[in-house]
């Protein structure tokens, strides 16, 4: 499930490369825009589909979660730049949330990185609000309820022309074995 379909930018290259791999997996994108998702319908995506959901209500969520789960043998949960717009305790509820499910297998956070090298905090993202974004310490969080398997930032022009002036934080994690 991809979070934050940014108008079909994030969901198109992934689902053609599933698909020209012939790989039977299903691509879902959900927003909280429904005009971003009627956006993606116009892709000729015959292995995708689109939801509206707002992503901190946790009944929207478990019920999404609930369907995804009756129709696939596991589910996987991508973000990029939408964290940003999640209260630091609504993105966590909702990792926790997505944690207690039994299938859920892995999540990974794409985001623009604000360095915060020098502070008295300490090394790397904090908690904090700025140019009307939040920035979370995406390891920690998602550490709660996953073992990390990825780190590391990527070079910002690979992505659009927005996010040039800021290295991209890539997080990933699995589910952690009971």
């Amino acid at each position: 499930m991809i979070i934050g379909s940014t108008y079909g930018r994030e969901l198109v290259p992934l689902a053609t490369k599933f698909h020209e791999l012939n790989k039977a997996v299903t691509v879902i994108g959900v927003d909280l825009s429904a005009k971003a998702i009627e956006a993606c319908k116009l892709y000729p995506l015959n292995n995708s589909e689109f939801y509206v959901l707002d992503i901190e209500d946790e009944q929207a969520v478990m019920g999404y979660i609930n369907s995804a789960l009756s129709r696939f043998a596991r589910v996987g949960f991508y973000m990029c730049e939408t964290a940003p717009y999640v209260l630091p305790e609504k993105l966590e509820y909702f990792f926790k949330i997505v944690a207690g499910y039994e299938n859920t297998h892995a999540v990974q956070i794409l985001e623009p990185a604000f360095i915060d090298w020098g502070s008295k905090y300490e090394c790397g993202m904090i908690f904090s609000f700025q140019q009307d974004f939040w920035r979370h310490n995406y390891i920690k969080l998602i550490s709660r309820y996953f073992d990390v398997q990825n780190n590391f930032f990527v070079d910002a022009s690979i992505r659009s022309d927005g996010n040039r002036n800021q290295p991209l934080w890539l997080v990933s994690g699995t589910k952690k074995q009971q």
